[in-house]
């Protein structure tokens, strides 16, 4: 145990106890595990617990917006959840988008704190499309939201960075258009197998019409792709790589947002 520690066991600070030192973690800081008045027990980088940036194990976070939603009568209403999921991003700690949102210093505007006001500014654009910010390393406010399709969404990403092939500069995105690609092909390609982008952009895509029995089921690997939800090209280099058929379809793609 970290002696440094031991004195905060057993205190509360708004909801959490702590119970024991848990680990250091990957950025040197130290984690102790914590009982929320709730009854779940929760991991908690111990100066968030202390300076009170951490409150609960989230539970605080539910109740404020369960509140919001009975006064405006709207919880139903698609926009909330849009609104639920922005929120959540930005300052729910233990969720798992936060590292890439609020983490980075993303906030959302203090007026857009009431689901109320989100819904009056964006309710007449809204077309179930996606809600984006204009710039990417910018905060939730009117001026720098819009709603966009996934494709264009997708260029907004900084995950779908900028690539130099043949002298010539464009997206992620559009290079996979051009070239007929997926963009999850080129980004699995470029930065998990880490491919040079002369061979990533190509090598050619194998064929799926390899016949792969498995659970006592026959099926070509395209429709194994579609089954399970993920992309035939991703399986087909998951096998070259030499994963085993059921690892191959059972481990998602990792989360790039």
């Amino acid at each position: 145990m970290c002696s440094h520690y031991e004195d905060l066991i057993g205190q509360k600070f708004n909801r959490l106890i702590v119970l024991k030192f848990s680990h250091i973690n990957k950025y040197q800081k130290a984690c102790l595990e914590c009982l929320c008045d709730c009854g779940n027990k929760t991991i908690v980088i111990a100066s968030q617990l202390k300076h009170g940036y951490v409150k609960s194990c989230g539970c605080l976070l539910k109740e404020i917006i369960s509140k919001r939603s009975k006064k405006h009568g709207l919880s139903t209403h698609p926009l909330y959840s849009v609104w639920y999921s922005m929120i959540r991003r930005c300052y729910n700690k233990n969720g798992i988008e936060y590292k890439n949102y609020g983490a980075r210093g993303i906030k959302v505007c203090e007026c857009w704190h009431k689901f109320e006001n989100f819904y009056e500014d964006m309710k007449n654009s809204y077309n179930t499309l996606e809600l984006d910010r204009i710039d990417n390393n910018d905060n939730y406010y009117l001026e720098n939201c819009r709603w966009v399709n996934k494709k264009i969404q997708a260029r907004n990403r900084r995950s779908n960075v900028n690539i130099t092939y043949k002298n010539r500069t464009q997206c992620l995105q559009d290079w996979a258009n051009e070239l007929n690609m997926k963009f999850n092909l080129l980004w699995e390609r470029l930065f998990r197998l880490n491919w040079s982008i002369i061979k990533s952009f190509e090598t050619p895509i194998r064929s799926t019409k390899r016949l792969i029995t498995f659970n006592n089921e026959t099926l070509c690997i395209k429709e194994w792709a579609e089954k399970y939800g993920i992309s035939s090209e991703l399986l087909v280099n998951r096998l070259r790589l030499g994963w085993n058929f059921e690892r191959a379809i059972i481990i998602p793609l990792r989360n790039k947002k």
